[in-house]
């Protein structure tokens, strides 16, 4: 319902159509409905090999761990850390901390040294007595958490300088005898002599804390309930365009865009790739996933913007394309105007860490639509966009989205500050982006405010670094590009383009300049008033975090090095 149809507010149709109900509580329905059928799907990236997870086989592992938690003191209202690994050994390990009526702190390995996990276990206080972490691909998480524990550990036993709570760490599964001092999930599972009443939890409990990346400054911690996860679930299978069926989905389970709250909310089956994160080339990344499309019946798949070029070079004709989902970022019309003639239906999605799903858009074929559009609401969710002070702005203006939600934020965690920046007293969530919404009630999002220029006074639209990235990556020289707006030496804000090659090819400042300005799709308007002042700067690589996301904040502070040296 729009309301007022001259006004920059819209409200999704509907209402989200969830049982009331806690996520442990649902496996156990569906195990008990669907025993056989299967939840997920774990595709190992270099051998191709694939594990099945079946909704009992889950329910009944996790059960079995759950009573050995509780063995080893894990009771209700407590804070399980969870290190994040695309493994079916992380889905026993999260349902089972739940089933003890604990929450799970999720963090992936940003780090190497281990800080960002040290500072959320410090926020987290004493509340956090256990550590559950995979070992990585090839031990490679194994000397983080060692720098975590600062000694690591006898016979799981361990002490943390910043959380002397934490008492003990189990790792998921053992794979060489530096990981022998630790106790095992499989050891755990043994640990279920007595008897144990499963706790009454209610759905409005904390189930996750998120940890966000820190790639552009320190990590925030953001819970969500059981019911907020399910309606997310349910967000999913709109933009997803699939309900039940098959869905591949790759991302990191500890992110909002990879939590695994579509199988459980449907009891469909996500298809991933084992050990994501630890993929060393985007080519061995498009090797999986195409042998994921022409391997599986694959109704569903989500696909990052960013990798859109590099697909373009294989034939996706024999990927067997069916509904297609992107999101993450801005999305270009020449991305979609690719994608929509090679699958059935083509979804763009749009939300956040904090709120979940905010907005989706059904693409259609042979139809002509603005760059950045994110469509309307998801049932639930309000938005509207206002300007500097917060007053509604009419349609048709630029301002700052600002979204309410079904699925509450209530805050950062022990971070008053920072949720007093982003959130008011009704409920409104700051997105922080730059967004118009238009006369029908489509929002369009150009980029993040924080990356506006400031120039004689004047702000220019943050839709500069958008509208740069989006036309360079589709430059077949570019292998990968990164946008950002970095201060110089005299505290003046400059578009700086990080540039990764194609293996021999190179452009010189000026083709780059002539190249932005020949794009048709390119507001050479807003070009002009840079009067060409973009910087270019070569990349071999970028720096990672430990999840795979580019460190932005690495990258801008060595675009600063070049800039001011």
């Amino acid at each position: 319902m729009e309301g007022d149809s001259d006004i920059s507010y819209i409200r999704g149709q509907g209402s989200p159509d969830v049982p009331y109900i806690d996520i442990p509580s649902l496996m156990k329905l569906h195990a008990e409905r669907t025993p056989d059928a299967v939840m997920q799907i774990a595709v190992d990236w270099e051998t191709f090999e694939k594990e099945t997870l079946t909704f009992s086989e889950l329910y009944n592992c996790s059960m079995k761990l759950a009573k050995g938690l509780h063995h080893v003191g894990v009771k209700k209202g407590d804070i399980v850390a969870l290190g994040t690994d695309n493994t079916p050994e992380w889905m026993v390990s999260m349902i089972g901390a739940m089933m003890c009526g604990a929450s799970c702190l999720l963090f992936p390995f940003n780090r190497k040294d281990g800080k960002d996990v040290a500072s959320a276990l410090s926020k987290i206080g004493e509340r956090c007595k256990i550590m559950i972490f995979p070992p990585g691909k090839n031990d490679v998480y194994l000397p983080i958490v060692e720098n975590i524990f600062k000694g690591g550990s006898v016979k799981g036993n361990v002490y943390c300088e910043t959380s002397e709570s934490l008492e003990k760490a189990i790792i998921m599964n053992r794979r060489s005898s530096t990981s022998s001092k630790y106790l095992t999930v499989g050891d755990v599972m043994e640990m279920n002599e007595g008897s144990w009443v499963q706790p009454q939890i209610d759905p409005e409990n904390t189930a996750v804390i998120l940890m966000t990346s820190g790639s552009t400054g320190t990590p925030k911690l953001i819970p969500h309930s059981h019911l907020s996860l399910l309606m997310t679930g349910f967000q999913f299978s709109i933009g997803y365009g699939v309900s039940k069926g098959k869905l591949l989905n790759d991302r990191i389970f500890s992110w909002i865009g990879g939590f695994p709250c579509w199988e459980i909310t449907t009891g469909g089956t996500r298809v991933y790739l084992k050990h994501v994160a630890a993929i060393p080339s985007i080519d061995m990344y498009l090797d999986a996933i195409q042998h994921v499309f022409t391997k599986e019946n694959i109704d569903g798949s989500l696909l990052m913007p960013r990798a859109i070029s590099q697909i373009a070079e294989r034939n996706l004709k024999t990927w067997n394309l069916k509904n297609v989902s992107i999101g993450g970022r801005p999305v270009s019309f020449a991305v979609v105007k690719y994608l929509l003639p090679l699958c059935r239906k083509l979804f763009v999605l749009y939300g956040s860490t904090e709120v979940c799903m905010n907005t989706y858009f059904p693409c259609e074929k042979d139809m002509e639509y603005p760059d950045f559009i994110c469509g309307k609401p998801f049932p639930g969710v309000e938005v509207k966009v206002v300007d500097k002070d917060g007053v509604l702005l009419k349609r048709g203006t630029r301002g700052e989205a600002y979204v309410r939600s079904v699925v509450r934020f209530n805050g950062y965690l022990k971070d008053e500050e920072r949720t007093s920046a982003v959130l008011d007293m009704n409920g409104w969530y700051r997105m922080g982006d730059s967004t118009i919404m238009t006369v029908d009630g489509n929002i369009i999002v150009e980029g993040r405010i924080a990356d506006s220029l400031i120039e004689s006074g004047d702000r220019l639209l943050s839709a500069s670094v958008s509208y740069i990235e989006s036309h360079l990556i589709q430059n077949r020289l570019i292998k990968d590009v990164e946008v950002l707006t970095v201060n110089d030496r005299n505290n003046l804000t400059r578009i700086c383009c990080a540039i990764i090659w194609e293996e021999g090819t190179r452009m010189t400042d000026e083709e780059l300049e002539e190249y932005l300005m020949d794009s048709k799709q390119y507001n050479v308007t807003l070009y002009s008033r840079l009067d060409a002042d973009i910087k270019f700067f070569s990349f071999e690589n970028f720096p990672k975090t430990h999840n795979g996301k580019v460190d932005r904040k690495e990258v801008s502070m060595q675009c600063q090095k070049h800039l001011n040296g």
